[in-house]
């Protein structure tokens, strides 16, 4: 009887050489490392396909050490070998035949051979093998059949798979990216003790009619120069005495703004602030003196006043003093047109303010610096 054995496997083939077992294999989508061979990495890119085998390479510290990474390969190879064993013996039909089969081959693909054992009365047996297989694999199959007329035969066949391939499966791709969201949170702001000028302005487009003008040269200056803008403004009167009410109060309603007019006809150049009830530096920003009020902010910016000084007496003198000064303070458009520029200092609660008026020829008219004295 013969016994015929067909059987089909597929073969992953790379550059038509034999892969080394030694390794590592590194995955990407969670990055760590094992030591392995080839089909041992195999067996983990069914699950996760970012790992690569680094031929020849070690593992440490989750990363692949040296060696040489196998590139990715998907060829097959179709191999169909025909065995055909020759035995001589004398069978005493029916009997029966047991094959074993043992494959050794470590793949991560499912060997699926075919395998077809017919028995045939016929006594000698001719068997031709024919392996067109391209990989570094030796199929080696060895088929004995003896048989005796007093006993059941027991055919064995053997097959051996001896070759290990290296394996890079390329799977269907898995988008593995995560998606990021950007969350702004909600921040407390941090109060600042910067006071915030008032909303409704209090300088006029021109100058108000009716303020009191001071009767004694004082001085208006600015300055322009880097983190050292500054301005100052004076006003007295020695005409008689100014009551402390005429200045409203600071401490809780009335804001107080310093309007600058130049220009023919004046229009409004400049103006600073210092708002009613504001808190600089952790503290008041307006204080109540004898004679009158006190602003002092340290951290002033932009239109804000870094000092304003306002004094009333029962004699002859009242005075008022305006102070700007740091690198962020807003200065006037300058040099001035060669026209009188006016000073007012207003309030938000009441008709009373006051003025100086500066007529041309100034003491200095430039880009970056004025200064002159009122008019008396």
């Amino acid at each position: 009887m013969a016994l015929a054995v067909l059987f089909t496997s597929v073969v992953l083939v790379r550059d038509a050489q034999a892969q080394p077992n030694s390794g590592c294999c590194f995955c990407f989508s969670a990055p760590k490392c094992d030591n392995a061979n080839a089909s041992g990495c195999a067996a983990q890119m069914e699950n996760d396909p970012s790992c690569v085998f680094i031929l020849g390479g070690a593992c440490q510290n989750d990363m692949c050490v040296g060696g040489t990474q196998t590139p990715t390969f998907t060829s097959t190879n179709t191999q169909t070998a025909t065995a055909t064993s020759t035995a001589t013996h004398t069978a005493t039909p029916p009997h029966t035949a047991t094959a074993t089969a043992t494959d050794s081959a470590t793949a991560t693909e499912t060997l699926a051979p075919t395998a077809t054992n017919t028995a045939m009365p016929a006594d000698t047996a001719t068997a031709t093998a024919t392996d067109t297989a391209t990989a570094s694999q030796t199929p080696s199959t060895t088929a004995t059949d003896i048989a005796s007329p007093t006993d059941t035969p027991v055919p064995t066949l053997t097959a051996t798979d001896t070759a290990t391939p290296t394996i890079t499966a390329t799977p269907t791709t898995t988008d593995t990216r995560t998606a990021t969201q950007t969350v702004t949170p909600s921040l407390t702001p941090i109060p600042t003790d910067t006071p915030t000028p008032t909303s409704t302005p209090i300088c006029k487009s021109t100058p108000d009619v009716g303020c009191l003008g001071g009767d004694f040269p004082r001085i208006l200056r600015f300055a322009a120069k880097t983190d050292k803008n500054k301005m100052i403004w004076k006003w007295r009167t020695t005409a008689g005495a100014i009551p402390v009410a005429d200045f409203g109060d600071p401490l809780t309603t009335s804001d107080y703004a310093l309007c600058i007019y130049a220009g023919d006809p004046p229009s409004l150049a400049a103006e600073y602030l210092a708002p009613a009830a504001s808190s600089c530096d952790g503290k008041p920003c307006w204080k109540k003196r004898t004679k009158g009020f006190r602003y002092k902010n340290k951290s002033a910016t932009g239109k804000l006043l870094r000092k304003l000084v306002l004094r009333a007496t029962t004699g002859p003198i009242a005075d008022i003093k305006a102070v700007g000064r740091g690198g962020s303070l807003i200065l006037p458009s300058l040099p001035f047109p060669d026209q009188p520029v006016t000073v007012q200092l207003v309030k938000s609660d009441g008709p009373e303010c006051w003025q100086n008026v500066y007529s041309p020829p100034f003491k200095k008219n430039a880009a970056d610096r004025f200064k002159d004295h009122s008019d008396p």
